[in-house]
């Protein structure tokens, strides 16, 4: 059995809410004590997931401010990713 280390999956589950779009571009994630807090783990561990989230750029390190999530990691559409279906009309063969 693989056991995922603990730091990849908070990672990875900012990247999920990234990706859907609740953690806005230049949002700020939790601090990182606040994040040992919340996730009972050691100040390594949640460094360890927001340099994960660094090397996938979807968040960026502020001095003395924290971790905000990059502009480039939630872009926006300039049209619906998905088309609406066209409507075909069908002559009956007859």
């Amino acid at each position: 059995m693989i056991v995922t280390p603990r730091y990849e999956r908070i990672a990875e589950q900012f990247a999920q809410r990234i990706d859907a779009g609740l953690l806005a571009a230049g949002e700020r994630l939790p601090s990182l004590r606040a994040l040992c807090e919340r996730e009972g783990v050691s100040l390594m561990t949640a460094l360890a997931a927001y340099r994960r989230l660094e090397a996938l750029q979807l968040v960026e390190a502020a001095p003395r401010s924290g971790f905000r999530v990059c502009h480039t990691a939630s872009p926006k559409l300039d049209r619906p990713a998905i088309r609406r279906p066209r409507i075909v009309h069908v002559r009956d063969p007859r």
